[in-house]
């Protein structure tokens, strides 16, 4: 049997870390050692971690919060062929490991493994809403770049398994990433090797919205902003460094993989790339402007980067400046999409005085926020949203708006801040029941200072 060397680092998680160690001891795939980290923790967390006494178990504690020192500990005494990676909050099935290793036994190509993973909330209760999160299907490696440059990442890291040198070569380090460290690793190994999932939820993953054990990815103005900047400059990063081989077999039409394509085209066709992508995420017009500057002079047999992309792809230094012109109006709508996640933030909702039960329209990342911040101190009714991605959140229907249910008592609070008389103008010819006062902007919740002002 080959061996698992498990890392478990914990920082301040004395009340569930017991529960992520009993876990991994309790794996009916014996072959493992279980490497326990406490960083520097000010709670009770070392002092669980001391009540464990199984020989295929180490302690390490550390005076700081310190997770390179972790991971170059951890490699340095680790003597499996496998690496797992497992949180202090979370908790694995008992068959997790075995079921991973059988994998592993009878796909000889693989070198990662993930499995599926549900949200819980602290008393491993289901959190509705998140069923599908982590819960993806295998593809092909077309598949996964498809997925990831959409900024969907939906791998469990608390799953994930992988031969040594993997471990060693992209988690031995750190990157200048919070919020998607995991997910940028993702990426790079899928320059590797394909990424393969077993499909079957083996690990509970606990999600805290708030307080001191507040997750890093949870939502929040300061994680919102985060996430935005460090998707941008990480897909910058995997696009400008892929070889050309790479880039050209996941990024380029079929028929164009086998053409002489020059490292000037290719340095072409990133550019289009991200012309294509800030299309979809506003963000992401940075790394155009970026790019453009960037290789505007590189000079290749005689072409020189900005006349090759004007003469050979039909994008001059015009388009360019054009181009610049028109994200104006884009980077107004980021702008404002992030003062409303400060000001969903910094406002009291406890001081509104609600009507019997709302419906939100808008079920993006804000919208869940928000009713995560309302539903005290009111029923939801439902969701409204134009593509909805799920048909409940947390046991709330989302619906489109020809099936929401309404009537002249309903009201209605309008999250997105684009196009909000269109959808104003929407929700009336709809539904002629409900009228201008029955329909409430999100802005006229978070105006500051004005909270308390407002009455249905």
């Amino acid at each position: 049997m080959e061996k698992v060397s498990v890392v478990l680092p914990c920082y301040n998680h004395g009340e569930y870390v017991g529960d992520a160690i009993r876990s991994v001891l309790q794996q009916t795939y014996s072959e493992f050692e279980l490497f326990v980290f406490d960083n520097g923790s000010t709670d009770n967390s070392w002092e669980v971690i001391q009540q464990f006494t199984d020989q295929r178990m180490k302690t390490i504690r550390l005076e700081q919060n310190d997770l390179l020192k972790v991971k170059k500990q951890f490699i340095k005494m680790a003597s499996g062929n496998y690496f797992a990676i497992m949180h202090s909050d979370d908790v694995w099935k008992k068959e997790k490991l075995e079921k991973q290793m059988e994998f592993f036994g009878k796909n000889k190509e693989a070198k990662v493994c993930f499995t599926w993973s549900k949200f819980v909330d602290a008393r491993l209760n289901d959190i509705e809403g998140w069923e599908e999160l982590f819960c993806e299907y295998n593809k092909t490696e077309q598949g996964w770049w498809d997925s990831f440059l959409t900024r969907a990442n939906h791998l469990s890291c608390p799953s994930f398994v992988c031969e040594r040198n993997i471990y060693i070569k992209y988690f031995g380090k750190l990157y200048p990433y919070r919020q998607i460290a995991d997910f940028y690793c993702w990426m790079k190994i899928l320059e590797e090797t394909n990424l393969y999932v077993i499909e079957e939820i083996l690990v509970n993953q606990r999600i805290h919205y708030f307080g001191k054990n507040m997750n890093e990815s949870s939502l929040t103005t300061e994680n919102g902003i985060r996430v935005s900047i460090e998707l941008r400059y990480a897909i910058y990063k995997i696009i400008d460094e892929m070889e050309d081989r790479t880039f050209i077999k996941y990024f380029c039409a079929q028929n164009e993989q086998y053409l002489p394509l020059t490292h000037l085209d290719v340095l072409c066709k990133k550019f289009m790339f991200f012309i294509e992508s800030s299309k979809k995420f506003v963000e992401e017009f940075d790394n155009v402007i970026r790019y453009y500057n960037v290789y505007f002079d590189y000079e290749e047999n005689g072409h020189v980067f900005y006349q090759y992309l004007n003469d050979k792809y039909g994008f001059s230094r015009d388009d360019f400046f054009l181009y610049e012109a028109k994200m104006e109006g884009r980077v107004r709508m980021l702008q404002s999409r992030l003062h409303r996640w400060e000001s969903l933030e910094n406002t009291d909702f406890s001081t509104i005085k609600y009507p019997d039960s709302v419906s939100i329209y808008g079920c993006g990342q804000i919208g869940k926020a928000f009713y995560k911040r309302i539903r005290e101190y009111c029923h939801v009714d439902q969701f409204i949203d134009k593509n909805p991605k799920l048909d409940f959140y947390e046991g709330i229907p989302v619906v489109t708006l020809d099936r929401a249910k309404l009537d002249e008592n309903s009201w209605i609070i309008v999250v997105p801040s684009y196009d909000l008389k269109q959808i104003i103008d929407q929700i009336k010819t709809k539904h002629s029941c409900v009228n201008d006062k029955n329909i409430i902007e999100f802005e006229a919740f978070t105006k500051k200072g004005k909270a308390s002002k407002i009455e249905f």
